[in-house]
């Protein structure tokens, strides 16, 4: 049974705080088959239980005690939320909703020298806000690509190659709309979500 508990905690160790809890729930486990092997040593066929109870029972039944209660407080110590960590919530949502986790995570990014996918989120984020066939809607599209897609472009972002391509194409016969973006915003999420995030949660449990 403890095992198949212990496999079904490993299931949810989706990110550094689940692992948290994983750890305090296995030295839970530990505790409590100490115990029990105790447990196992107490005589009872052919023994009157007065002849034991006063010193193995009672030690026995204190350690029981001590090292269940000892599980039950570390495990609601590791369950309770610590001031320092990120409420768990999808990636693409914290970025969205978290002005707090944005800032962090930008000043992480920069530290790895890598602020130019957040700032170009960002960008297309309020640029998909701007009405369709608008002089300024073509303009931050001309401005953006400058910035972060051209080449040796200030905050030049990693993507492929087809995908700025096309681009500079619809930008040069001004086929600009809501979309243009698109494929390289979710290409530059997935790169924050799948490489960047993950280093951002595993310096963040470190230093909590």
């Amino acid at each position: 049974i403890a095992i198949l508990l212990n496999m079904r905690i490993m299931r949810k160790c989706k990110d550094a705080y689940h692992i948290k809890e994983q750890i305090v729930f296995n030295l839970f486990l530990i505790n409590f088959y100490f115990v029990i092997g105790g447990l196992e040593l107490i005589p009872i066929d052919g023994v009157e239980i007065g002849d034991y109870f006063p010193m193995e029972f009672i030690g026995i039944f204190i350690l029981y005690i001590s090292f269940l209660g000892n599980g039950v407080w570390i495990w609601y110590l590791a369950r309770k939320p610590s001031r320092k960590e990120v409420p768990f919530k999808p990636f693409p949502e914290l970025l969205d909703s978290d002005p707090k986790f944005r800032n962090d995570f930008l000043q992480f990014l920069t530290l790895q020298f890598c602020p130019e996918n957040l700032l170009f989120w960002e960008a297309i984020t309020e640029y998909e806000k701007i009405p369709n066939n608008t002089d300024l809607q073509t303009e931050t599209a001309k401005k953006i690509f400058e910035k972060y897609i051209q080449d040796e472009s200030e905050y030049q972002v990693n993507i492929g190659f087809k995908i700025s391509n096309d681009i500079h194409r619809k930008i040069l016969l001004s086929e600009i709309d809501h979309n243009l973006f698109f494929l390289a915003k979710t290409e530059v999420m997935g790169t924050m979500k799948f490489y960047s995030f993950p280093m951002f949660l595993s310096k963040r449990s470190n230093t909590v």
